[in-house]
């Protein structure tokens, strides 16, 4: 990170630093300090808070600024060969660590949901690295389709059901015709499916005692109908985000591990609302809407497939992170002009 700052700072100039991001970025600090002021989180998760979004805004400027200099294939490629060394890692830590059906064990990549969602990111990536190096679209979406399953395979082997449906939805999304995919394209579509992440667990009882989303629950992925758990946090939700509405309770705080007795939101929309209220999460849908907003070119439906992975399991996990936000960005410099094709 302290390398990454170092080169904005000794290169960009100007507007160079206008970038998206940094209304999400100042509402977490904003809505951090607000949390420290009133008691919800301490020192140490303001000066975390800080960090984050430094990391997050350095991320940003880093991926816009190689598509401004026309060296988005340096971004890509770095970023590949980076998440094949971190894959191929991950299963050899699993082949010597085991698996269990628990989020405590821990692999090179981090717990069960991070690995699986670096095999995940591979499989974008890679949509994206062989459409720009001129591969033919019927080899692209086999390739990527492969993967997929391997994600799928090792998702499975972990035990994260979330990640299995997850990289099945990615296998899907890859053999989509052009036509649909511009309609996933349109930031009204991607923002109403982000929103709809949230709306769907006021229905959630309901709609898992259907019996086509039962056998998908319980026979499929193996889970139970509370989903571990999550029913109950759910049910707590209204109350703790009506606590602190406007600003949340600040990044790393604990507002609904004390309101249930454990855990976090479980739903992405919901943890935003929760660390940084309405405030942080129009931040986060204004940057969703400007990286989305124009015209793509093909590669970057790569982006859009981690993109819509990551909103399909917000549902019941905290996936608006890293995998997230790099998705997003990249989408951002798909739509400039001055990027190499």
């Amino acid at each position: 990170m302290f390398f990454v700052v170092l080169f904005l700072a000794t290169n960009l100039k100007g507007r160079d630093w206008k970038h998206p991001s940094i209304p999400f970025c100042l509402a977490v600090v904003v809505s951090s300090v607000a949390g420290y002021l009133a008691g919800y989180v301490d020192s140490s998760n303001c000066i975390d808070a800080l960090f984050y979004s430094i990391c997050l805004y350095a991320l940003a400027l880093l991926i816009s600024t190689c598509g401004r200099w026309g060296r988005i294939d340096t971004f890509i490629n770095v970023f590949f060969w980076m998440t094949v060394v971190y894959c191929i890692l991950s299963i050899a830590f699993i082949a010597k660590v085991g698996v269990a059906d628990g989020p405590l064990l821990y692999y090179f990549a981090g717990n069960k949901f991070s690995t699986s969602y670096y095999f995940i990111l591979l499989a974008c990536l890679t949509y994206v690295k062989l459409h720009r190096a001129g591969v033919s679209g019927r080899a692209v979406t086999v390739v990527t389709a492969g993967l997929g399953l391997l994600a799928l395979a090792v998702a499975h082997a972990v035990y994260c059901s979330t990640a299995v449906a997850m990289s099945a939805l990615v296998v899907v999304l890859v053999f989509l015709p052009r036509k649909a995919q511009r309609l996933l394209e349109k930031p009204t579509v991607i923002i109403s499916a982000m929103i709809m992440t949230g709306v769907i667990l006021v229905f959630l009882s309901s709609l898992l005692q259907t019996p086509l989303v039962k056998h998908f629950v319980v026979d499929i992925l193996g889970e139970n109908l509370t989903l571990t758990g999550r029913d109950l946090i759910y049910s707590g939700l209204q109350t703790v985000i009506s606590g602190s509405p406007v600003f949340g309770y600040g990044y790393g705080n604990a507002a609904v591990a004390m309101h249930v007795g454990y855990g976090n939101a479980q739903n992405s929309i919901m943890e935003t609302l929760v660390n940084y209220g309405v405030v942080g999460l129009i931040a986060m849908l204004y940057m969703v809407w400007t990286c989305s907003k124009r015209s793509k070119r093909q590669w970057s439906w790569g982006m859009f497939i981690l993109l819509y992975a990551m909103i399909a399991g917000s549902v019941v996990e905290i996936t608006y992170n890293y995998f997230f936000f790099i998705a997003l960005m990249a989408v951002l410099v798909s739509t400039d002009r001055r990027v190499a094709e």
